[in-house]
């Protein structure tokens, strides 16, 4: 192993970890050996073994090409590929969550550091948005464990039991706070309805209670009454500063454009689940001219436009409000 080579996993596996944790201590229980030994890796003395790459790239979603890529040499022929690929995690739901929540901690990291510029189109209430909503923290993972894993039809609500690894993660993105960054929303309409709709099927079926209804009901009405506090500029935090657009039309898929820096990198949901994502210039550079783009056929509604805000906004509350409404349909 040359030691280019060496050095660019040095590199790359070093700025994954999160910046709370110390590298020579992740190193070290990851790859089970002595503080020395990692030293002697990061001094560049030891080359890593391919058991040792392959453990990290696996631990931290690192692609060999990623390796690769982070040298500017020109003498490097292979071409990076566009997206980043998760292998086989999707099997594993309780890791992919935690990783992908993992990826969200580094971003807030991120956002406090360096200068940043984030937008997002959203037409589902994003996962990351439940961060202080215990009850409705606890419904996306049930159904991001209901999804992609094969559980019983009568597997409810109060079954689910939240890992402490990802309790954990919460806690700490918890204490050093969501309100960060230069950021863009680009709120659907009905982006608050599509994720009620998801709750009541799981209601109708008698896998959610009355009772956990009503909890969860309560953090969508806090969730509305932080929304508002955004639109109308009453959140104030040195760190954070945010416009919110409503489009005059529907948001197909919900995406993210960021830059952190000179960094950039966006990400793409299908639907609310699990995403793909693109630190390629290229694609970077596309996707935020269309999410620019996307603001010339919407209306700003923070600090402004009165009318349109309380009409949005109580169009969210009556969507909450016919929750415990079976039959309601949110037409």
């Amino acid at each position: 192993m040359t030691h280019l080579f060496n050095k660019m996993i040095i590199d790359t596996v070093l700025s994954k970890i999160p910046p709370y944790i110390s590298p020579i201590n992740y190193l070290a229980s990851a790859l089970n050996l002595s503080k020395e030994s990692i030293y002697r890796r990061i001094r560049d003395e030891v080359p890593f073994t391919l058991q040792d790459i392959y453990i990290l790239a696996t631990d931290l979603s690192i692609s060999l090409d990623e390796i690769i890529h982070s040298s500017k040499e020109k003498n490097l022929n292979s071409k990076l590929s566009l997206f980043e690929y998760r292998s086989n995690s999707i099997f594993d739901p309780e890791q992919l969550f935690f990783e992908i929540f993992s990826m969200y901690d580094n971003s807030l990291a991120n956002l406090v550091y360096k200068e940043t510029e984030v937008i997002i189109a959203v037409n589902h209430l994003m996962i990351f948005s439940t961060i202080h909503l215990d009850h409705l923290f606890r419904f996306y993972y049930y159904k991001w464990v209901q999804q992609f894993h094969l559980m019983p039809l009568k597997f409810r609500l109060s079954d689910i039991e939240i890992p402490e690894k990802i309790s954990i993660l919460r806690d700490n993105i918890k204490s050093n706070g969501v309100f960060v960054g230069n950021n863009i929303y680009i709120l659907d309409q009905n982006f608050i309805k599509n994720t009620l709709l998801e709750v009541q099927y799981y209601y109708k079926r008698k896998l959610i209670s009355d009772e956990e209804l009503l909890l969860i009901q309560q953090d969508f009405s806090s969730f509305v009454d932080m929304l508002e506090g955004m639109v109308k500029e009453k959140i104030k935090s040195p760190n954070f500063n945010s416009q919110i657009y409503i489009p005059s039309f529907r948001i197909e898929s919900s995406g993210l454009y960021a830059r952190y820096g000179d960094q950039e990198e966006c990400h793409f949901w299908i639907y609310s689940g699990t995403h793909i994502a693109s630190k390629d210039r290229e694609v970077c550079k596309t996707y935020k001219a269309w999410l620019v783009s996307f603001k010339k056929y919407s209306s700003l509604i923070t600090g402004c436009n009165e009318p349109l805000q309380t009409a949005f906004l109580d169009q969210q509350r009556s969507y909450v409000d016919n929750i415990k409404n079976k039959n309601f349909s949110y037409e």
